[in-house]
């Protein structure tokens, strides 16, 4: 169908819901003449929708979503390797007429542009897969470029994040003289979305075997040993698992490891100096299967844990599938509703996750200027993501965290990044180091604000009040530590 010929979006939908094929294209016809078509059926018998926007517009299309969120899906990744973004326009747009119709197709409120990659969005959210195909369109650089108008962004916001992330970027759009028309009202308008999941083929589509359990630790002596059971008890479990044990060299305890490594089941690194990142890159370069588990010293796996993770990886095209924690009093029903399908992730527990080797070291591992703070699993899944990798989230994977009151990062003082010490950095060194390498400088200073309204929730008033009364201070320290990490920090961006 080609979207030069038809007035609205309204008689946009009405031609695609009329249709008896089963798949659709929307593209002008200076694109189709020049696309690779026979990539189009192929490519959507394992995505709902497969598009070719990046190259013309939608690489930059609602960028200024990243200046009120951080979820990673916001982000751009390369655009030159085929990748799970969103971001689609009406040059080229393929996809299952069923997922249309499950979607009630476009909504006529945004611009065409805005329309297609908010659809998209939604398919996403409901469990589908979008892929973004580079080799779609030869030469895109000769095509004209779409682009969203402010009133999308602000309406997108609106109805997909919440009312108060819309005046946020109605704020940010007036104080850059770009006012926005769009009214807000006072409540979200997100419509129930509807699943239209096929992440999850019938039949394998590979073969899963043999894997290394990776588990860092600093003195959780009393805990570690509950959560290498709990991996061997269960079904498959690991070929073998890589401790990495960073505790100070007088009060280690090998005893504790010493049963497992008797059994041919167990490897132990010390390292003298304390740091999750450097712990986990060793343990994925010494790691002597293709496929990890990336675990923690504090909890333990449920009995169907890495079953779920294995039927996952063997019945999909996903490159990770990161599972859920819950503490020990919860059960699967305090998993929100909305989370209980198969669908892409915008978060990675790094203490429950599964990959291959290979995807891990694509991207460089853990980046060290986590190696002590907190945000290693956000950034480690953001790298993923950008690199065109599919993060999977996987509801049935579960493990119980204890979250042990002492050990692990306590040592240095990680415990929550919204809270802080009156005179300490804030947004933590890490947080801002995140900000300053992911973001355009235009959004520096609202993600900033944000993290500072994030700690009203999670601080008593007193304490929200200290906090903002020295945050010139905090926030002054928080941007010169993270200076120091950016010009400083070994690992690939």
């Amino acid at each position: 169908m080609n979207p030069l010929e038809v007035p609205d979006i309204r008689e946009l939908n009405q031609r695609v819901f009329r249709t008896a094929g089963a798949h659709v294209c929307i593209a002008t016809p200076e694109v189709w003449q020049r696309a690779n078509q026979r990539l189009l059926v192929d490519k959507l018998k394992n995505v709902q929708v497969i598009h070719a926007g990046l190259r013309v517009g939608g690489e930059s299309a609602f960028e200024e979503l990243t200046a009120v969120s951080f979820n990673w899906n916001f982000l751009t990744p390369d655009k030159d390797r085929d990748n799970y973004s969103w971001k689609a326009t009406e040059h080229l747009i393929a996809f299952h007429t069923e997922t249309f119709r499950a979607m009630s197709g476009l909504d006529h409120s945004f611009s065409v542009t805005a329309s297609v990659a908010e659809f998209c969005y939604r398919v996403m959210k409901s469990g589908g897969l979008v892929q973004y195909v580079a080799s779609l369109i030869p030469e895109p650089s000769a095509l004209p470029v779409a682009n969203v108008t402010r009133d999308d962004v602000v309406r997108f916001a609106q109805i997909h994040l919440s009312p108060n992330h819309a005046r946020l970027l109605k704020a940010f759009y007036f104080f850059r003289f770009k006012p926005v028309r769009f009214p807000l009202k006072s409540t979200n308008l997100i419509q129930e979305e509807k699943g239209v999941n096929r992440i999850v083929h019938e039949k394998p589509v590979r073969v899963v075997d043999d894997y290394t359990a990776i588990i860092p630790t600093i003195l959780r002596y009393d805990y570690i040993g509950k959560s290498i059971e709990s991996l061997l008890i269960y079904e498959y479990p690991p070929k073998e698992i890589i401790v990495v044990d960073q505790s100070p060299a007088q009060k280690r305890q090998p005893l504790v490891y010493q049963q497992y490594i008797e059994a041919g089941l167990l490897r132990v690194f010390y390292l003298d100096e304390a740091g999750q990142s450097t712990s986990r890159n060793l343990a994925i370069q010494e790691a002597n299967t293709e496929w990890l588990l990336f675990f923690e010293d504090d909890t333990e796996a449920w009995p169907e844990m890495m079953r779920e993770h294995r039927y996952l990886m063997e019945h999909s095209n996903a490159d990770v599938s990161t599972g859920v924690s819950l503490a020990p009093w919860k059960d699967q029903g305090y998993i929100p509703q909305r989370l209980r399908k198969y669908h892409v992730s915008d978060v990675l527990a790094t203490g429950n996750c599964f990959m291959r080797r290979d995807t891990a070291r694509e991207v460089g591992g853990l980046h060290m200027a986590f190696n002590r703070g907190s945000g290693a699993d956000d950034d480690f899944g953001r790298r993923l993501f950008l690199a065109g990798k599919l993060i999977i989230f996987n509801y049935k994977a579960i493990q119980t965290h204890h979250k042990a009151p002492s050990g692990g990062m306590r040592v240095h003082g990680a415990w929550w990044r919204n809270r802080s010490k009156l005179l300490e950095a804030y947004p933590p060194q890490t947080q801002a180091f995140m900000i300053r390498k992911y973001y355009h400088s235009k959004f520096w200073f609202v993600q900033f604000v944000l993290f500072y309204l994030q700690a009203k929730k999670v601080n008593s008033l007193g304490a929200f009040i200290l906090i903002l009364l020295f945050s010139p201070v905090k926030l002054f320290k928080a941007i010169r530590s993270s200076s120091a990490l950016l010009k400083g920090a070994t690992g690939r961006s």
